[in-house]
């Protein structure tokens, strides 16, 4: 197996902004009429087995070349979710980013568990259950490169150029936030690294994109990159399961169980195993502050 590019994720995205649309009608005529379809929430409670789809995308879900086992923040919450449950959590493989939509329709598999974002016409297509976490996406300069400090607005703007790769979330933060502005675009199989490289050497002046992709960047090109400081970031993304329409009572009990872990502390336990950098993943405010027992 090749190793994952996050280019990958990215595009199998972008291919799945498409393909929703058409999974949503078809999800409204593959069923018989005067048929009875037995829930999601039913079959898992009587097989006591939840059938996962997942892709590769590290520190997401991540396979083993050698022993094909699987790991990572996915895989440790799923499992958790199943030994609390008392179910069994069977990994379908042969499920991508693109098709997940079809494989839920046809029930192939019960959820997409490999860090689903809602955006764009996948939320007409399936359900989500509640973020295990957010992904932050922010702006990135040359070393030394304040312009844009505190006010992204004025890049919208034909003086500047944003360095994006086709049919990815940059260009389409590009193409809604700031469509005065010019665009380096890259060929859709260019390494996310390659957006930050024609920054860091002048060929444009911002991007967009994540702390790891940054900090990865950044690990083998010291002092080339600058994170352009802000109250918010540009888009904040939240990682997710995705299940199919109308399957409330399941949502319910996947939500419900995530909430048990997150009280319990094994949330942040997975999540610190697997952040590579501080602040790489946004954690869930608390609904409540704790006051030790007098």
């Amino acid at each position: 197996m090749k190793p994952f590019d996050k280019r990958d994720f990215l595009r199998l995205l972008s291919s799945a902004l498409v393909a929703a649309p058409t999974a949503a009608l078809v999800s409204k005529s593959t069923q018989p009429a005067g048929v009875q379809k037995i829930t999601t929430y039913d079959r898992v409670i009587k097989s006591r087995l939840i059938r996962c789809g997942y892709d590769i995308w590290p520190p997401i879900i991540s396979k083993d070349i050698n022993t094909d086992r699987l790991s990572g923040i996915f895989y440790d919450y799923m499992e958790a979710i199943g030994k609390n449950l008392d179910f069994k959590i069977e990994w379908i493989n042969g499920i991508t980013y693109a098709n997940y939509f079809s494989e839920l329709d046809y029930n192939r598999i019960d959820a997409m568990c490999a860090g689903i974002w809602p955006i764009g016409t996948t939320i007409t297509a399936v359900d989500f259950t509640d973020p295990l976490y957010y992904i932050a996406i922010n702006a990135y300069t040359r070393a030394g490169d304040t312009r844009f400090d505190n006010d992204l607005s004025i890049l919208n703007d034909s003086r500047y150029t944003i360095a994006d790769i086709d049919g990815l979330v940059p260009a389409r933060i590009a193409a809604q936030d700031f469509p005065k502005a010019q665009t380096l675009s890259l060929p859709a199989t260019s390494p996310a690294s390659d957006m930050l490289l024609s920054v860091a050497d002048g060929k444009a002046d911002i991007t967009f994109t994540d702390a790891i992709t940054a900090g990865d960047f950044s690990k083998n090109n010291l002092n080339k990159l600058r994170l352009v400081p802000r109250k918010m970031p540009i888009r904040v993304f939240g990682n997710t399961i995705a299940v199919g329409k109308n399957n409330e009572p399941f949502l319910r009990m996947l939500n419900n169980a995530t909430q048990e872990l997150r009280d319990s502390g094994a949330i942040d336990r997975i999540l610190d195993q697997y952040e590579p950098y501080q602040n790489s993943f946004q954690r869930i405010i608390k609904p409540y502050n704790l006051k030790s027992a007098e």
